[in-house]
This record gives C-alpha cells, sequence and structure tokens, in this order.
C-alpha cells in the first residue's frame, strides 16, 4: 500500500507541475477582434495650450461584441509620445502597478514591454508612457497586419489595417521619432 501510496503522490506532484504555468496569468486562446472605430488622426484641444494629436482605433471582440479594446497613440506638443491601451476586463491579479504585456506583430518574435497599469469602473487601462518605447511600438506596429497583445490573463488578435496610414498623418504634424 505504501509503494502505490507513493506512486500516486509522484503522478499527482507531476500533473501539478504540468499545470502550474496555466495558473500564472498565462494568457488565454486568444480573442479575435473586429473593427468597430477604424484608426483615425485626430487633433484633441484642452484649452489654449494644451494640444494633442492621437491616433487611435476602437476593436469589439467578435464572440462577445460588448467587450472593447482601444488602442490609442499620444503626441503631445513637445514630442511627449505614448501608448494607451485599455479594454473592458478586469485582472483576476490586481496588485502591482507595472506589469509587462505581450506583443507579437504578424510572425515577428513575441516581445514583452513594461506598463502602467490602472483599473476603474470595471475598466482596465495600460499605458506605455517612455516615447522610446512608444515610438518603437508605432513604427512596428504600423508595419504589421496582425497584433497579438497579451493584457494580463487575456489575449486579443487585433486587425491593424490603417495604421500606418493615421501614424503617417499623425508623424506628419508630430514627429515622434
Amino acid at each position: 500500500m505504501s509503494e502505490r501510496r507513493r506512486v500516486l503522490r509522484s503522478c499527482c506532484a507531476a500533473l501539478l507541475l504540468l499545470s502550474w504555468p496555466l495558473s500564472l496569468g498565462v494568457a488565454q486562446t486568444a480573442r479575435s477582434m473586429t473593427v468597430v472605430t477604424p484608426f483615425t488622426h485626430s487633433r484633441v484641444s484642452q484649452g489654449m495650450s494644451n494640444v494633442s494629436y492621437r491616433v487611435g482605433g476602437v476593436f469589439a471582440e467578435a464572440a462577445e461584441p460588448a467587450q472593447h479594446v482601444s488602442l490609442t497613440f499620444v503626441c503631445r506638443e513637445g514630442g511627449q509620445f505614448s501608448l494607451l491601451m485599455v479594454h473592458k476586463r478586469v485582472p483576476r491579479q490586481r496588485d502591482g502597478q507595472t506589469v509587462r504585456i505581450g506583443i507579437q506583430v504578424d510572425d515577428q518574435a513575441p516581445r514583452r514591454i513594461e506598463a502602467a497599469r490602472k483599473i476603474a469602473d470595471g475598466l482596465t487601462a495600460y499605458a506605455i508612457d517612455t516615447a522610446a518605447d512608444a515610438a518603437v511600438l508605432a513604427r512596428t506596429w504600423g508595419a504589421g497586419m496582425r497584433l497579438r497583445l497579451e493584457l494580463d490573463e487575456y489575449a486579443y488578435d487585433i486587425p491593424l489595417q490603417g495604421l500606418d496610414a493615421a501614424l503617417g498623418r499623425l508623424a506628419a504634424v508630430c514627429p515622434y521619432g
């Protein structure tokens, strides 16, 4: 009986080790996204001296159209460039203001980048405020057709059509690098 118990414990331990990465926030199967608002360029004024130029798009989950993801590149006067991503989901793990998001464009190697995360009112926002990081993402995403984006345990497949043209208009009025 003790030999049988030892074998059973070993099997259970092996199963736990195999399933362990699934509990570490590894993204689920990617959710296919459709365009709600295509990538567009806009100028936003807040008062007389605060002007920003933005390129953004909104996407809905094909299986759950009420669930959205928005992606917005923001260029403020003076060359401040950033990226803001928002989705209508709240991650299970809420601790930590800085998280690493997963990014893969087309067949390029996946990469991780740090973003500041804020959660409020059923929305989760991720900001990349380092101008150099946001500019690299703009160039990489603008040249691509599909983005796999992992925000905490959620993964999205987002079409990038139209982003390159909108970023070109943005760069003409607010060079970001």
